[in-house]
Order: structure tokens, then sequence, then C-alpha cells
């Protein structure tokens, strides 16, 4: 009797959760966090075993170093570490930028918004925010502890905001499926200003010629330099 009860109550418990699991799944905040950590994902995992083997294998008291005495019979063995420091910090030292970077771009892809102009921002502006200045002359270092592992929930609160601002203030582009270069530029200006009126899908290309609107924005006047440029190419 208390062996059906209790499977009632776990019928009745995963009745309930499944439901909810599932419209928590649905939901653009679960999507950006699940996309970031994929992304993520093989930073950490290619760190995370460069630090193994630099602390099991490279390190003369490490566990595989000290039982087959490698620092004896290896040639090179203290230089051998090197390479394995710097993957090191190359991945697990800065996958909190990656990550800001992921978090901006799905949070803006979702909403039609560009979203690698908003990814490089937001990762922009947490290398800013890690930014500080040492007592040496002056020379700067970025905190390990905001760019890395450490800051992987303060980056994601950083490229969620970035993309929050994108929603607001930027205006919706197109899908494209393979962007061709030309296009940054264009991208650029459709993302960050309001052009009304002004054509900047080919500045490169320099054909066709900036349109200028009727009434003719302060804006729209700066642009037709960028034409002249576009006048002088052959």
């Amino acid at each position: 009797m208390g062996a059906l009860l209790v499977r009632i109550n776990e019928q009745q418990l995963i009745q309930r959760l499944v439901p909810r699991l599932l419209r928590v799944r649905q939901t653009n905040f679960y999507r950006i966090i699940q996309r970031t950590l994929m992304l993520t994902f093989p930073f950490i995992l290619i760190g995370t075993f460069s630090q193994i083997i630099q602390l099991t294998v490279l390190t003369k008291t490490g566990f595989i170093a000290s039982i087959f005495h490698l620092s004896k019979w290896v040639p090179y063995y203290r230089y051998l570490h090197y390479p394995f420091d710097s993957l090191t910090a190359l991945t697990l030292n800065g996958v909190a930028v990656v990550a800001a970077f992921g978090a901006a771009k799905y949070h803006a892809k979702l909403n039609q918004r560009d979203d690698q102009l908003a990814g490089l921002t937001a990762a922009i502006v947490l290398l800013i925010m890690a930014y500080q200045y040492t007592n040496q002359n002056q020379v700067g270092i970025f905190n390990t502890l905001l760019i890395g592992t450490n800051g992987l929930t303060g980056a994601l609160i950083v490229g969620g905001l970035t993309g929050l601002f994108f929603k607001w203030f930027s205006k919706p582009v197109p899908e494209q499926s393979s962007p061709h270069t030309t296009d940054i530029l264009a991208r650029t200006f459709g993302s960050l200003f309001v052009t009304d009126g002004v054509d900047v899908s080919h500045c490169f290309g320099c054909e066709p010629r900036f349109e200028l609107a009727d009434d003719r924005h302060v804006f729209s006047r700066k642009l037709v330099g960028v034409s002249k440029i576009c006048d002088d190419q052959p």
C-alpha cells in the first residue's frame, strides 16, 4: 500500500514538473543560456585537458611525472610546460569573453538584431571592465577573475544587458545566410544609427551611391564624404 502511494505521488510530481520544464525550455532566457554554454564548452574542455596534462605530467611533483621520473630522462622537460601554460591561459582565463559574446549574440539574434555586432560589443565591454592599471609604469593587465571561469556569471549578465540594449535602441536587420565582407560597414550603420532615406548597403562597392532623404538630415550630409571617397577609387 505504501509503495503504491509513493508511485502515485511520483506520477503526480512528474505530471506537474514536465509541463513547467517544457515551458521553461521554450523561453528565450533558456535558449540564450543553453547556446552560450554550448559555445563555451570547447574552450573549457580544451583548457581543462591542458591543465590536467600540465599538473600531472609536466610538473615534477605531478602524479605521472613522479611515478616515471620524467624530469630525469625526458629531454627539455623543464621547457615543455610553456605551450600548455599558454593554452590554459588562453582558454580558461578568457572563456568569460566568449560567454559575453555568445549571450549578446544569441539575445540579439532572437530579436532580429545584428548578432555579430552585439557580441563584439559585449566582449569589448567586458574587457574594458576587466582592464586594470598596475603601479609599474602604468602597464595594464586583465583581471582573470572577471574574464576567466570565475566570471562566467558576470559575463552572461553583461552579454544579456548588451543584447537588451540592442533590442531597445537598434533597428531590426534581415537575416543573412552568408553575409559578404562588404556589408560590414552597412550593417554597422544600420544597427547603430537611424538612417532614414539613406542607402548604405553598398558603401564599399560604391554602387549605388548614398541616396539622401528629402529632409536631408545632418547625418545624411556626413555620409556624402564616404561617397566622395568612392568616386576616387578605380
